[in-house]
């Protein structure tokens, strides 16, 4: 779908990841013809290392982790692997922002959150004796089942990979009348379902939107 960017909105995104609290500046998309608004938090720039769709990454044993291809500007939860890691290299198991914005359309009638990431194996326990539930909460409310069909992890040419794709998850009816506050609170944990094991789900972010869509006339 073709996005023409037709005025600009006075916006901010707030970000607050691992008690770290960065302010952001962007301007939306907006498409008068399907009534939606998008909101960016990143840049598209391939995990910064010009990752596409389907290329993998593979990170041979003894790494140090994270790996970390942030430029000045980046939001602080995209372009590192993996992006719950915090300041004492140990994972956090969760990662948070939230996007803060004015002018929504108005009557909201559906939106989505898409994300662009590699690495995340929900509840898959094919390698490393891995059983993880990687769980989508909007504005305090869990998305239920939000990742249970992506499996970013596989064997790629002899070696395993972490591989890119897009993830679109619609958000729920339930929660769409919380967006006319102006925000969206994004929280991501990880939830390890076999207590004996020590692995978690690695995974990384390039970027998040959000579409927004309501009414055609408010969009202008």
């Amino acid at each position: 779908m073709t996005r023409i960017i037709i005025r600009k909105l006075s916006h901010r995104f707030l970000l607050i990841m691992l008690g770290v609290i960065i302010l952001s500046c962007d301007e939306p998309e907006v498409n008068p013809e399907s009534g939606c608004i998008t909101f960016l938090l990143g840049d598209r720039d391939g995990f910064g290392i010009g990752l596409g769709e389907g290329d993998p990454l593979i990170v041979p044993a003894g790494t140090a982790l994270p790996i970390d291809h942030r430029k000045a500007g980046d939001p602080s939860f995209t372009d590192i692997y993996p992006c719950d890691m915090g300041s004492s290299s140990s994972p956090s198991h969760q990662v948070i922002f939230q996007i803060d914005f004015v002018d929504p359309p108005k009557n909201i009638t559906s939106a989505a959150l898409k994300l662009m990431t590699l690495g995340i194996q929900d509840g898959d326990s094919q390698v490393y004796n891995s059983n993880t539930d990687v769980k989508l909460f909007l504005n305090d409310q869990e998305v239920p089942d939000a990742f249970d069909q992506v499996d970013q992890f596989d064997n790629f040419n002899g070696s395993w990979a972490d591989l890119v794709s897009a993830v679109e998850i619609e958000i729920p009816s339930n929660i769409l009348s919380s967006l006319n506050d102006g925000k969206l609170l994004i929280r991501i944990e990880i939830f390890q379902l076999n207590s004996t094991s020590q692995s978690y789900d690695a995974f990384a972010i390039d970027y998040c939107e959000l579409e927004i869509c309501g009414n055609k006339e408010a969009v202008h």
